[in-house]
């Protein structure tokens, strides 16, 4: 996984955030942001609410005693007065802490929290990816500054009332109707023995995109791909500060929809605190990596309608640039428009505790994805869902800068495991946890047989059907609420920001409220969140921004 820094890399880059437009947005209003910790008076309050409801988590929202709050999975973090938030944090089995005069708040994204603590940043709430800290006025930025050789930190200003990761106990009642997954899903099909054998072959090699052992590793996924029947492989090279790198693509084509794509991708490369000495990587990437070919074994024995990609990516940890490439080509080729539906797995294969918590992160325009992703989930394992709307630093962020919907499955432990960029991430390190990646492979493969299962078009042509780059809640002409009197029985899954349902393309706290089904009306949100205000006060700027964006992507290179 890419950490990213918010001021770019020693190349010259700023990729692997999307949401680009918010990070203007935030920085234009930081004058606004600033009046919003002031008034926290004097105080946070981390409340614990693991399993507790969407009820509980809405009266917190609503307390009187609140200024501000930010949900962070099985935590919100709220500000207030210190006396009140006394009471507050009591009721929900919290912890009190009294603010630091002059201090500043800061959100912090690719950084373990304890990493961010041994540096001296105060840390008052994690949870999926994101961090929150404190700096006092004394230069404790400095903490916030890269570490090591090649880490890359998310850094945006504070901006209350807003969920950076929800777990999915605690989401808001559905309106939506329920995801109806495929009826013969092979997840039974998935080999947690045969996968970690790829890991432990991959992790052999130091894949190092500058090295020379990513070579053999390249190799080794072009003969594993071409022994698999239906498979024409091919590699895409692109180049990477100089240096010729190389994705490994088996494109599986649909028999009874080849115009319809689905895209499983993993990095293949990997890094370290040495990696010109060693970087092998076994969690990072190698986990995900052979979880894109143990997935392309099982469906190449179970072919579905659609045409299936399956791609491991190289550059990732220089900045995704071999998702950026493919990303790239399937724009310029004419192919973006045939992706229904993008899984990229990164780091799957550790856990710390006996908690199976697997995150998801996408953008809004698509969180109607992330609920096939929890049925499958639900109905194939024991995992603990957690969702975030707030994607970066990974490869499904160059297919959702350029409108396809992509999401990223990772293990929400990746922030305490030890040896993160280290020469001694090793399969030995993952073999007592073996269990999240058997599940986190097999929630995929569900959800991907559900989504190669199903279709919906605008088949009324109200301009309200879901777009063919995501998923239907059961086939139909037309999969859209606003329709529901016409087509009952069946709901608009997808989210497209026009109907009456609230569709999550604003944060919670507004009117509506983004929940993981993307459409639950809040009644609690009469007035706009902070950050809607600071997106309606630099529109312009996000203009120019994408502007900028459009004109920065150029293609890298194409399949041969």
């Amino acid at each position: 996984m890419l950490n990213h820094s918010s001021s770019g890399s020693g190349n010259g880059r700023t990729r692997g955030t999307l949401g680009g437009w918010r990070g203007v947005a935030l920085a234009a209003a930081l004058v606004v942001t600033a009046a919003v910790e002031a008034a926290a008076g004097g105080a946070y309050a981390r409340l614990d609410v693991r399993g507790a409801g969407f009820a509980v988590i809405d009266a917190i929202r609503r307390d009187p005693r609140v200024t501000w709050w930010v949900e962070l999975d099985d935590v919100v973090l709220v500000g207030g007065d210190e006396t009140a938030l006394a009471g507050l944090a009591r009721e929900h089995g919290g912890r009190l802490l009294a603010a630091r005069a002059g201090a500043t708040l800061r959100v912090v994204g690719g950084v373990p929290a304890p990493l961010l603590a041994a540096r001296g940043a105060r840390v008052l709430a994690s949870g999926g990816r994101w961090v929150v800290v404190e700096l006092a006025a004394s230069g404790e930025d400095r903490a916030l500054a890269p570490g090591a050789p090649g880490e890359r930190v998310v850094v945006r200003p504070f901006a209350p009332n807003v969920v950076l990761a929800r777990a999915l106990a605690n989401a808001p009642p559905r309106v939506a109707a329920p995801v109806r997954l495929a009826a013969a899903a092979p997840v039974d099909d998935v080999e947690v023995t045969r996968w970690f054998a790829d890991v432990t072959t991959l992790a052999s090699w130091n894949r190092y995109t500058y090295g020379a052992g990513i070579a053999s590793a390249r190799t080794w996924l072009v003969q594993r791909f071409e022994a698999l029947p239906g498979a024409a492989v091919s590699t895409q090279a692109f180049q990477v500060n100089g240096t010729t790198a190389h994705n490994v693509i088996a494109r599986f084509t649909g028999a009874t929809a080849p115009d319809d794509w689905l895209i499983v991708g993993g990095h293949y490369d990997s890094t370290s605190q040495a990696p010109a000495t060693s970087a092998p990587g076994a969690e990072d990437n190698a986990s995900g990596c052979a979880g894109v070919l143990e997935m392309a074994r099982v469906f190449a024995a179970h072919p579905p309608g659609p045409t299936l990609l399956f791609v491991c990516y190289a550059g990732e940890e220089q900045g995704l640039y071999g998702s950026e490439a493919h990303a790239a080509w399937l724009v310029t080729s004419g192919n973006a428009a045939k992706v229904r539906a993008v899984f990229d797995m990164d780091m799957i294969g550790y856990s710390g505790d006996a908690d199976l918590d697997c995150l998801l992160e996408t953008g809004a325009a698509f969180a109607s994805l992330l609920d096939v992703y929890a049925a499958a989930a639900e109905a194939y394992t024991p995992l603990r869902i957690v969702t975030s709307l707030d994607p970066y630093g990974s490869d499904h962020v160059p297919y959702l800068e350029r409108g396809m919907g992509a999401v990223l499955a990772i293990e929400n432990d990746w922030d305490t495991y030890a040896d993160y960029h280290r020469t001694t991430d090793t399969p030995d390190k993952l073999a007592p946890s073996l269990i999240v990646g058997e599940q986190i492979l097999r929630m995929n493969v569900a959800a991907l047989a559900t989504l190669a299962t199903t279709q919906c078009t605008d088949g009324d042509g109200d301009g309200y059907g879901v777009p063919a780059s995501v998923a239907c809640a059961e086939p139909g002409p037309d999969c859209d609420d606003a329709d529901a009197a016409v087509n009952p029985g069946v709901h608009e899954v997808a989210g497209n920001g026009l109907d009456d349902d609230c569709d999550s393309l604003i944060d919670e706290g507004s009117a509506c409220d983004g929940a993981i089904g993307g459409r639950q009306a809040d009644e609690a949100g009469a007035a706009l969140s902070t950050e809607v205000i600071l997106m309606l006060v630099t529109l312009r700027c996000m203009r120019t921004w994408k502007k900028s964006m459009t004109t920065r992507h150029r293609p890298r290179g194409e399949p041969t």
